[in-house]
């Protein structure tokens, strides 16, 4: 369901910015048409305009590429979400499927194999436009925010991009979590587990080793962690104690503890606090598994 309703919002997403990039484009170029009658018009006057037009493509399809690469970002951190790749390729073919589809309408509409081959060569630049920054900003997501994080507010994104942002919604989480009831919480526990143990996936290999991460893996990694954070602030330890006398220290101390401590190591590049946190993960794990069916069936399923 969540991948239906990535591509139906990157759908409606694409139609809205074919309108406002049409628009804007016009809005650029429109000056021309003082000279529409003129056969020589001055260069002087012309090449400003273009100059404008130019860069406004540029921005937006940098924009463009931004808000996918948000989108999907927003997406692959969902608990529930486990095929990653396949929002990535996803989120990259919407990024390049627009500018083809508005370069095939322009052909249509051209007059002469000049103009067509114009058309191409301009498809072309945007694209690897298009493409340089899809990979920056997926790589670094925190190079969205100077050119395009006022409008990413705007769609609700802001908050998925960067420490600072994500820090702010989970402060805004935790006010909330004093009316949650056990339901919520309940909710809440799973949301919490199910980021974590997909974290510690990301972590370590099939043989429980740490693995090196990539500057994008571990972009997702302090997201996915952060989400996990986030949810565990509006468990009680009442509820917590309800479950298993034992549980409140333990998933305090040995698990939301353990992932923040490797959240601090990632952030500030210190592998003490990284190993500090991996053995705290550890005492929890050896919790799990002596306690796995009473967590599970009361936290998970």
């Amino acid at each position: 369901m969540n991948f239906i309703i990535f591509n139906v919002i990157l759908l409606f997403a694409g139609f809205l910015a074919v309108l406002i990039f049409s628009i804007g484009l016009m809005a650029c170029i429109a000056p021309m048409a003082l000279f529409a009658k003129s056969e020589s018009p001055p260069k002087l006057v012309t090449l400003p305009f273009w100059g404008i037009a130019g860069i406004y493509q540029i921005y937006f399809w940098g924009f463009w590429s931004a808000f996918c690469v948000a989108m999907t970002i927003k997406f692959t951190h969902k608990p529930e979400v486990t095929w990653n790749w396949l929002y990535w390729i996803v989120g990259f073919i919407w990024c390049i499927a627009l500018i083809g589809w508005l370069a095939h309408k322009e052909k249509q509409s051209s007059q002469s194999i000049e103009e067509a081959r114009g058309i191409q060569k301009g498809t072309t630049g945007y694209s690897l436009i298009a493409i340089v920054a899809f990979l920056a900003f997926s790589f670094f997501p925190s190079l969205i925010l100077p050119p395009y994080g006022w409008a990413l507010k705007a769609f609700g994104l802001h908050g998925y991009i960067g420490t600072k942002n994500a820090r702010n919604v989970m402060i805004a989480e935790s006010e909330r979590s004093h009316t949650l009831k056990s339901g919520t919480e309940r909710a809440l526990c799973k949301t919490t587990i199910m980021s974590f143990i997909k974290a510690h996936g990301m972590m370590s290999d099939d043989k429980g080793r740490v693995v090196q991460l990539s500057a994008g893996e571990e972009a997702q990694m302090k997201t996915l962690i952060r989400a996990g954070l986030t949810a565990a602030s509006g468990v009680s330890d009442g509820y917590l104690r309800g479950i298993h006398s034992d549980l409140p220290i333990e998933f305090r101390e040995h698990l939301v503890d353990g992932w923040r401590l490797y959240l601090n190591g990632l952030e500030r590049s210190e592998p003490g606090k990284q190993i500090q946190g991996i053995q705290l993960v550890q005492r929890w794990e050896a919790f799990k598994e002596e306690n796995g069916d009473l967590l599970y069936e009361s936290l998970i399923r």
